[in-house]
């Protein structure tokens, strides 16, 4: 489950293990909190979800394995699908009151971090070298 604030998403599962997602809540800008329901592709799997303040993002594995990310809600604050690089695994995602951060890993196990959402927050950093990114409670740490 996520919240923007002001509206919730959950992941739901039927008895068969299809998923998929609901919302509900504060609808003040019709889709801008992300209250309207996305349609997610057939036969997807929904990893995880996150939230902005005014969007969600639902990480998604189709059946070969492919994962992307699917976002909705105000589109200045998060709510437009990031374009990712082709074949990538998605680590993680977490997100600020403006943006989305994904932290990426291509084949060869090189790991990028890319950002999406509000110009205040939505800025992709430059990671020196080809450093492997290191998950903390409340930082990112990296490690050459």
């Amino acid at each position: 489950i996520a919240s923007t604030g002001a509206a919730f998403a959950a992941i739901l599962q039927d008895a068969q293990g299809k998923q998929s997602i609901q919302c509900w809540g504060l609808d003040y800008y019709y889709y801008y909190y992300g209250v309207t329901t996305p349609k997610l592709p057939e036969g997807c799997r929904i990893i995880s979800i996150a939230s902005t303040g005014y969007a969600f993002a639902a990480i998604l594995q189709d059946a070969q394995g492919k994962q992307s990310i699917q976002c909705w809600g105000w589109k200045e604050f998060g709510g437009t699908n990031p374009n990712l690089p082709e074949g990538c695994k998605i680590i993680s995602i977490a997100s600020t009151e403006y943006a989305f951060a994904a932290i990426l890993q291509d084949a060869q196990g090189k790991q990028s971090i890319q950002c999406w959402g509000s110009e205040d927050g939505g800025r992709t950093p430059k990671l020196p070298r080809e450093d492997k990114i290191q998950y903390i409670v409340g930082e990112i740490k990296i490690e050459p």
